[in-house]
């Protein structure tokens, strides 16, 4: 009799199971699309900079590739786009292949900024400084702008994002050159709930925020640092938020959006920064200037002792 109790309650038991793992996954979905069509909650964390960080790689892969595996990472890139596009593209891509193959070619694409524009929807600006290099010729390059629209999609083998890109529109610029290299202390708007990016030349090594602040921030590091910034709350006065690497330091302004604004102008939800936005960090001042002087130097020798440094 224990033994039937036993079988009845573990049937049960995986019965219960599979219920509650449709129950999950019909949830799960629910929850993915009512999320998608509406404006992220202040809860939701860095969650919303899912969608940025495809439109930053879309803008990257889109533009950059080798004679050598330019048909295998443009075709991959082209899954990224809605049907129509991709079309096009697969058959642009079928029309270029052989001529590059044969070419010793290589590009490579650098987002400068990105931008999220007005109005419903996830819609961006990419600007991107291009490199272009044939055989042993110098480097050349130019500047191009990328418009497109994200909307959610079924992940996939070929898509696993899920997202996927309509009403791409391309250009070259003449104006990105100076836009790319920004001089003096960035200043940036930081509105409450939209997660924004800030890529350095460099490994940061502290983040300092002001105090009582309603701005979070994640910070990656790898050979280059990105901080992943996002205000809780609407700021209400111009904040400052410092990012030090061992020599450098940027400082970087978040100012308040004035209410007429906001949602009716682009906002920058990614920004490269150059050396030029940063200066000589205190320490490497401080030691520049305490360096020991021949004078110094000799009396440690002489005398036996060092001379400490204020």
């Amino acid at each position: 009799m224990g033994n039937l109790w036993r079988r009845v309650s573990i049937g049960l038991l995986i019965v219960a199971m599979i219920q509650f793992w449709i129950l999950i996954r019909e949830g799960g979905t629910a929850l993915l699309k009512s999320t998608s069509k509406s404006a992220p909650t202040l809860d939701d964390g860095f969650e919303a900079f899912e969608g940025i960080n495809f439109a930053r790689e879309f803008s990257e892969r889109y533009q950059t590739f080798d004679s050598r595996n330019f048909k295998t990472t443009q075709t991959a890139t082209a899954f990224l786009l809605d049907e129509d596009s991709r079309a096009a593209r697969l058959s642009e891509i079928d029309r270029l292949s052989e001529k590059i193959e044969r070419r010793d070619v290589t590009q490579k694409a650098r987002l400068m900024t990105l931008m999220k524009l007005p109005g419903a929807g996830e819609k961006f600006r990419a600007d991107l400084e291009v490199e272009l290099r044939e055989g042993a010729a110098a480097a050349s390059g130019f500047t191009t702008r990328l418009e497109f629209s994200l909307l959610r999609s079924a992940r996939s083998e070929q898509n696993p994002w899920g997202f996927h890109v309509t009403g791409l529109h391309q250009s070259v610029i003449q104006t990105l050159a100076l836009e790319g290299v920004s001089v003096g202390a960035p200043v940036f708007a930081l509105r409450a709930g939209i997660a924004m990016l800030v890529r350095f030349p460099c490994s940061i090594e502290n983040v300092e925020l002001p105090k009582a602040t309603s701005i979070r921030v994640k910070l990656t590091t790898l050979d280059v640092s990105e901080l992943q910034l996002k205000s809780l709350d609407p700021l209400t006065s111009p904040q400052t938020v410092r990012a030090v690497c061992r020599d450098r330091v940027f400082a970087m302004t978040f100012i308040p959006e004035m209410a007429a604004t906001v949602d009716k102008q682009p906002l920058i939800v990614l920004k490269s920064l150059t050396l030029a936005s940063s200066k000589a960090s205190t320490a490497t001042v401080r030691k520049a200037k305490h360096r020991k002087t021949d004078v110094e130097k000799s009396i440690e020798d002489q005398l036996g002792f060092v001379v400490e440094e204020e």
